[in-house]
């Protein structure tokens, strides 16, 4: 695997063994753990060359970045896949220490054991851990008990990473592990969207990512009965998440609304999330965008359902997290 993990293309991925029924939803999707700072990591991203980025996310959230650093989708999918390990690790609500043995991630990943993937991964999870380390967020977070607090802080103690064995050992800031513990909600997430090889394939991992933490939302605080697993996001809300608007191209299809598609039929139909249309400000099912300006995509809506969906998972609203 290469700096730009061509080895994590979903077409690549090792197969899973066959399903049962019993375990169909745990071999699709994975517990995750979310919070505005989590988030906000994800919405950021910086090329090497800079001088100390300090980044406005919104009214209350901010995030400072090291110079030299290079941020990507990469990035965030990683700190999501070891916060998938460390939520795994039995005991982990009392140790700051996330230990990711080199095989477990792999596994998680979809990577092949081999030898030469073996020196690639660790040499990957040494870079994007000291990327990692570089970033420090400042938000509001809410813990528990629905009281507010400010957090201010980095994520990891070293950009070192100590090795036990085919064990990586992160340490994680005392109050980043606190605001995990205290401020943290399980977000259920697509093994195949932690598998997608991001530098290929980015805004396919955006939009994913983010319709993954939306639908957890909906489903939180507005209909966790529903048993068909459907949300509508406005177009323009789509775009300003995924950092598209400022994408140089020949014309507005090619360089935006084509790419949009392109990642919502990829996560349909080839990653089989969900099922999607998209709407007019009428109700119309949508299907024909060639000719269509920016300003009329971006009052269309995205009406998305999920396959599979773990909404159990998901602790609905002024109940304590369970992770």
């Amino acid at each position: 695997m290469n700096s730009k993990d061509t080895s994590l293309d979903p077409n690549n991925i090792v197969p899973p063994d066959a399903e049962t029924a019993e375990d169909k939803i745990s071999d699709k999707w994975t517990k995750a753990l979310n919070n505005n700072a989590i988030d906000a990591i994800s919405r950021v991203r910086t090329k090497k060359k800079h001088v100390l980025a300090n980044i406005d996310i919104s009214k209350n959230t901010s995030i400072t970045v090291d110079p030299e650093t290079h941020l990507t989708d990469a990035t965030n999918q990683f700190l999501n896949a070891i916060i998938v390990l460390w939520n795994q690790t039995p005991g982990h609500e009392n140790n700051y220490v996330v230990g990711i043995n080199l095989l477990d991630y792999m596994k998680l990943k979809g990577i092949e054991d081999t030898p030469n993937n073996r020196k690639n991964t660790s040499r990957r999870i040494k870079q994007l851990s000291a990327n990692i380390y570089t970033v420090s967020v400042k938000t509001l977070l809410k813990n528990n008990k629905g009281r507010e607090f400010n957090y201010d802080a980095r994520i990891l103690q070293s950009k070192a990473v100590a090795r036990d064995g085919n064990s990586y050992l992160l340490k994680l800031t005392d109050d980043f592990f606190n605001a995990m513990v205290t401020a943290a909600y399980v977000m259920p997430i697509p093994i195949k969207l932690l598998r997608l090889d991001t530098s290929r394939y980015k805004y396919t991992w955006r939009i994913g990512y983010y319709l993954t933490r939306y639908q957890k939302m909906v489903i939180q605080h507005n209909h966790p009965q529903e048993d068909v697993l459907e949300s509508i996001t406005d177009m323009n809300t789509l775009l300003g998440k995924i950092d598209i608007l400022n994408q140089k191209g020949r014309n507005v299809y090619d360089r935006i609304i084509k790419r949009v598609i392109r990642a919502l039929d990829q996560l349909s139909h080839e990653l089989q999330l969900f099922d999607y249309y998209i709407t007019d400000t009428h109700g119309a099912k949508i299907t024909y965008f060639k000719e269509l300006p920016l300003d009329e995509f971006k009052t269309y809506k995205l009406h998305v359902k999920w396959r599979d969906y773990p909404k159990d998972w998901v602790p609905l609203a002024g109940r304590n997290n369970n992770h």
